[in-house]
C-alpha cells in the first residue's frame, strides 16, 4: 500500500511539474467554479499567484473584461454539467496590473474523484493580434496611396507560379489594359514592354532581390500603339 501511494505521488508531481513547464495557460476548475489548478504559466502572464486564485471567490468576474465575460460561465456551467466534447472561445483577460490579453480557450471537462471538473487551456495570441491588426491598417494606407497615383504600382508574384498580386488603376491610362488583364495574364508586363526592352526585364527579374545599380527604364507600348 505505502508502494502505491508513493508512486501515486510521484505520478502526482510529475503531472504539476509538465503543467508548470507547459508553455500554454493550463486553469483547472471544481464542480463549484473554484481554481484548483494554474499554472506558471498562468501566474507569468496575469500576475495572479496561484494561492490568490484559490480564495477567489469569483475567477470570471475578476479575470475576464466584462465585455467578454457574458458567455464564459454558461459554457464553464454546461461542461461541468455534462455537456460532452471541447468547447473552443476567444476572450481577454485583465492581468493585475490591467493589461488586456487575448486569449483563445479549448476547454473540456473530466472526472476527477467522481466530479466533474473543467479543464481549460488557453495561448495568449495579444502580440499575433496586434500584429494582423498593424498589417491590416498598413495594407489599407498602401492601397488608398497606389490607387490615388499617377504612377502603375504593381505587386508581382515570380515563383512558384508568376501572378500579379496587386495592381494600381494607373495601369488603365499607361497602358491601356486595366488591372484586370493583368490578373488574368501573368505575362502582359512582358507583352506591354518595348521588344528591344524586354531582354532588361527578364535580367531584372532574375536577378531580383540584388540592389538595383541604378533605375530600370522601359518603354511600354499602349494598347493604342503609342509608346511611353
Amino acid at each position: 500500500m505505502r508502494a502505491l501511494q508513493e508512486r501515486l505521488v510521484a505520478e502526482r508531481n510529475f503531472s504539476e511539474t509538465m503543467l508548470d513547464a507547459a508553455g500554454c495557460l493550463v486553469v483547472v476548475l471544481d464542480p463549484g467554479g473554484s481554481v484548483v489548478r494554474w499554472n506558471r504559466a498562468c501566474e507569468q502572464l496575469t500576475g495572479y499567484p496561484a494561492a490568490d486564485l484559490a480564495t477567489a471567490a469569483d475567477v470570471v468576474h475578476l479575470l475576464v473584461a466584462p465585455e467578454d465575460g457574458a458567455g464564459t460561465p454558461q459554457v464553464l456551467t454546461e461542461l461541468r454539467d455534462g455537456r460532452p466534447g471541447i468547447v473552443s472561445y476567444l476572450n481577454r483577460w485583465r492581468t493585475r496590473s490591467g493589461e488586456l490579453r487575448l486569449i483563445t480557450w479549448c476547454n473540456t471537462a473530466v472526472v476527477i474523484d467522481g466530479t466533474r471538473h473543467v479543464i481549460s487551456s488557453g495561448i495568449d495570441i495579444t502580440d499575433v493580434e496586434q500584429a494582423r491588426q498593424a498589417l491590416e491598417i498598413s495594407e489599407a494606407w498602401f492601397r488608398l496611396l497606389a490607387e490615388a497615383a499617377p504612377d502603375m504600382i504593381y505587386r508581382c508574384r515570380l515563383s512558384p507560379d508568376r501572378a500579379f498580386e496587386y495592381v494600381s488603376p494607373a495601369a488603365l491610362a499607361l497602358t491601356g489594359y486595366p488591372p484586370q488583364a493583368f490578373y488574368a495574364d501573368p505575362q502582359l508586363m512582358l507583352g506591354v514592354t518595348h521588344p528591344d526592352d524586354r531582354a532588361l526585364l527578364r535580367l531584372a527579374e532574375t536577378d531580383f532581390g540584388r540592389p538595383a545599380s541604378a533605375p530600370l527604364r522601359l518603354r511600354w507600348i499602349h494598347q493604342d500603339g503609342s509608346i511611353h
